[in-house]
């Protein structure tokens, strides 16, 4: 055993990097995907480990059980399968050599019981998401054990929403980031906070609003008096503004959320409070949560009308309701295609294109969220995977609202039959109250959005429904909590030597983690540094190279490689020039120095289709990178240029709504003559019914290769 301040200090440790976790996200990762959420993920994982030492110096492992626990290992096994299974059919399909007639359509093969996941490196970078957003639950429920660390949990999120929504107003109404000065976008006639987009940041502030109502009723709950005998001596009056300030906070708010112009934002907010009133007239504590949501609609409301709701009525206003709903109806298709285990966790942007209608212009705009979290989960995970999610949202509901808020069910972990496990505590119900709130608000918005997408959401809302799992779950006394749900526990015995085992065993896996954490901002910094403007061909090579040591089968690192490599040879073949600036006089040093860069430009593009086959812009290059070889090899330049139709094929097929696309081929094959000058002029006719502006250059390029009538 350990001595006993090394636990407490290990205790208080864990808690402190909660807090941080929670105030880091909103504050630093909004919608930023690199370092930030690299740090978010660090800061989690040290929780965890500080929790599990804890355990371990105490010479005790113990499990609260909650009702997310079984349909968690549920879904991370589905989507354990879905990378085990991978995308080796379309992968195949993709890199497939080129088929012996050059006019065959490149169908895509019918794969939905075959197919795990499009892109399995964006399903395992999903997935750590998803475990970031599991593990904060897991800190909240199992370090928060007192209703003082409660309170100050909530107190703590609620208070700083408040002020980060007060920098944002100010610096809304000042037109520039001042305050929030580190955000790297402008405000664009919008408050977005530290958000880079406002709906987000709308979707995070009405989960705080309404964590911040759960906690008002909560605190005014707790007091034996009302308002009135409170303000008869400076004390009483010292401790009522206290309690009351937190309405201060929900007001600037639900102001600034009205300032984002966030038309999902105020819905899924309104139709919340619609749910939270119905839910507190069913427990009888209406009265009091009616005014408190009623005063604080109309403070906000008036605040909005004084300083203008005209950009916001504006946008309600806006026309672009029918391309949501156009992207929805698209997106069910994708269901009937992969029906089984869905498109993989996070691989919605990498096969949408395939069913990206013309109004919603292919080539152009590319759609990487479904703008519906709801269905956009339903066809990433399939049929077998929304088992595991309806089931949580089942036993969540029948936990903390049928069981332990309104008494009408069992609680699923054991914490009570039916009455028996209604909690009755002015203090957890309405702290339960505002969590399940956050929860519902975020799930009304998603319903519009892509909000649970975005980590600080994410981790709040996760810490929202442990915050209302230990609100209902034990019971606060003088002496601790006293747990109503069954707690496994496993004794590591009095030896010291068990102990030391079990914690360098954790800590080795904790450090194993770190590297797949640190991955990606680790490449992603280098092909920032790659791609960077006005920097020289050899230096960003370089910098490829780097990202590919780190990462050597990152699909944005080989596809950037490649397109410098087949730069490189374009310039050297035309222009006798070397990455290294020598001067190449003849052909045949040209061709000798050009050849290797462009085959492994191939190899790099080869690489990145496996890891995304259907991706278009890849086809498309390759297909380019073909077409240079065909002009170096002129020995076998008939067979590279079939491998650039059918990769030009492959193109269409990935996007077939694009008239871009069609035009690459079109431009490729007509001046070949013969059938690919059949094929390239069914792909100008093709291009030309979705975008008729292409026919000019069509006319352009074509009319003077003397095409016959034919």
């Amino acid at each position: 055993m350990i001595a006993d301040s090394t636990v407490e200090r290990l205790d208080d440790l864990s808690r402190i990097v909660l807090f941080a976790l929670l105030l880091w996200a909103p504050l630093a990762i909004g919608a930023s995907w690199g370092w930030p959420l690299a740090i978010l993920q660090l800061l989690t994982l040290l929780g965890l480990l500080l929790w599990v030492l804890r355990m371990v110096a105490e010479g005790r492992l113990e499990w609260r059980r909650s009702a997310v626990d079984l349909p968690l290992v549920l879904l991370v096994a589905v989507i354990g399968f879905q990378l085990v299974l991978g995308n080796r059919s379309l992968a195949l399909w993709a890199l497939a050599p080129s088929p012996s007639a050059i006019d065959v359509p490149a169908r895509l093969p019918t794969t939905f019981l075959t197919l795990g996941t499009v892109a399995p490196a964006h399903t395992a970078r999903s997935l750590l998401v998803l475990l970031t957003y599991a593990s904060a639950y897991l800190l909240v429920v199992n370090v928060i054990r007192t209703r003082e660390q409660l309170d100050r949990l909530v107190g703590t999120v609620v208070s700083f929403g408040g002020l980060l929504a007060f920098l944002g107003v100010l610096d809304y109404l000042t037109g520039h980031a001042w305050l929030l000065s580190w955000r790297d976008r402008p405000l664009g006639g919008r408050l977005a906070g530290t958000f880079p987009n406002p709906d987000h940041f709308a979707a995070w502030l009405a989960m705080v609003i309404c964590l911040g109502l759960g906690w008002l009723l909560a605190r005014r709950s707790s007091g034996a008096v009302g308002l009135g005998p409170r303000l008869r001596s400076r004390e009483e009056r010292e401790e009522a503004v206290r309690q009351y300030l937190p309405f201060i906070a929900l007001v600037v708010m639900a102001l600034a959320l009205i300032l984002t112009l966030s038309r999902g934002g105020v819905l899924s907010l309104l139709l919340t409070f619609v749910i939270l009133l119905v839910l507190l007239g069913r427990l009888h504590r209406i009265r009091w949560s009616l005014a408190v949501i009623g005063t604080l609609v109309v403070i906000a409301l008036g605040y909005a009308v004084w300083i203008g709701l005209e950009p916001f009525l504006a946008r309600v206003r806006q026309t672009d309701y029918a391309s949501r709903w156009v992207l929805a109806l698209t997106t069910f298709p994708m269901l009937r295609s992969f029906p089984v285990l869905g498109v993989g966790l996070g691989a919605y942007g990498d096969i949408y294109g395939h069913y990206q209608p013309a109004v919603l212009q292919p080539g152009k705009i590319d759609v990487r969220m479904a703008h519906n979290d709801l269905l956009q989960l339903f066809v990433e995970l399939g049929i077998v995977g929304a088992v595991p999610v309806l089931l949580m949202v089942w036993r969540v509901s029948r936990d903390l609202l049928g069981a332990h808020l309104l008494g009408r069910a069992s609680c699923p972990v054991g914490g009570g039959e039916m009455e028996g496990a209604r909690r009755h505590d002015p203090f957890n119900v309405g702290i339960a109250v505002g969590a399940v709130g956050a929860v519902l608000a975020l799930l009304a918005h998603s319903a519009f959005d892509f909000a649970a997408h975005i980590p600080a959401n994410g981790v709040l809302a996760a810490a929202c429904l442990g915050i209302a799992t230990v609100a209902l779950h034990p019971r606060f006394t003088a002496g601790g909590a006293r747990r109503l749900t069954a707690v496994r526990a496993h004794s590591l015995g009095s030896t010291r030597v068990v102990s030391v085992v079990v914690a360098t065993i954790v800590i080795v896996l904790s450090l194993a983690l770190v590297p797949w954490i640190l991955l990606p901002p680790l490449v992603t910094a280098r092909l920032n540094e790659a791609i960077r403007p006005a920097i020289d061909r050899q230096t960003a090579l370089n910098w490829a190279e780097a990202a590919l040591a780190v990462g050597p089968r990152d699909e944005q690192a080989r596809a950037v490689r490649a397109r410098l490599r087949l730069e490189a040879a374009l310039e050297t073949w035309n222009l006798g020039v070397t990455l290294d600036g020598r001067v190449l006089l003849s052909w045949e040093e040209r061709r000798a120095t050009s050849l290797p860069l462009v085959r492994g430009a191939i190899e790099d593009y080869r690489t990145a289709l496996a890891a995304t086959p259907v991706e278009p812009y890849l086809h498309e290059s390759l297909a380019r990178a073909y077409w240079t070889l065909a002009l170096l090899d002129a020995e076998h330049a008939s067979k590279h240029l079939s491998e650039a139709l059918t990769s030009f094929s492959r193109a269409i097929e990935s996007a077939p709504e694009s008239p871009f696309a069609y035009r690459s081929l079109a431009v490729f094959a007509v001046p070949l003559g013969a059938k690919f000058t059949e094929v390239g002029l069914r792909a100008a006719r093709s291009a030309g019914e979705r975008d008729p502006t292409l026919l000019v250059e069509f006319v352009d390029r074509f009319v003077r290769l003397g095409l016959s009538a034919s």
